[in-house]
């Protein structure tokens, strides 16, 4: 399956592309622009490549709609955040996740895989699990 991964730098992406390329799927891994894009593609599994958000969601790339997205990006916990960390959550999280949302519309991907944080429900002493209530109780995990 042809793919996009959403955030691909990062911890979970790092690990996860490696695994998609050796069950044979390839596509785009997106970053945020800067330094880092360049690292992301020497890092990549063959068949795969990478880009810059912006370029991909303003249609410079990819020349084939991938089938399906995996969004990974995110600004991550902050554990005293500052009036612009919560701005950045809202900016990254939220307005980030409705980006990729709206060009997966327009772009016809009809799936969609959206990875978030236990951050994103209701503290508990115990094991959590999908079931757990969303009552998150920071500003990261309200923006998740």
């Amino acid at each position: 399956m042809r793919l996009l991964v959403t955030g691909a730098r990062g911890f979970v992406g790092q690990g996860l592309l490696p695994t998609l390329a050796a069950a044979g799927h390839t596509g785009i891994a997106t970053s945020r622009e800067g330094p880092g894009l360049a690292t992301l593609q020497d890092r990549l599994p063959t068949g795969w490549q990478a880009a810059g958000r912006q370029a991909v969601l303003s249609g410079e790339r990819p020349s084939a709609a991938p089938e399906a997205v995996i969004h990974l990006e995110v600004m991550q916990h902050v554990p005293r955040p500052t009036a612009a960390d919560i701005a950045a959550f809202e900016r990254v999280n939220v307005g980030g996740t409705q980006a990729w949302l709206d060009w997966a519309t327009a772009t016809g991907v009809g799936r969609f895989c959206y990875l978030s944080s236990i951050k994103a429900v209701k503290p508990a002493a115990g094991e959590q699990t999908e079931a757990a209530p969303r009552q998150p109780d920071t500003p990261y995990g309200r923006s998740k």
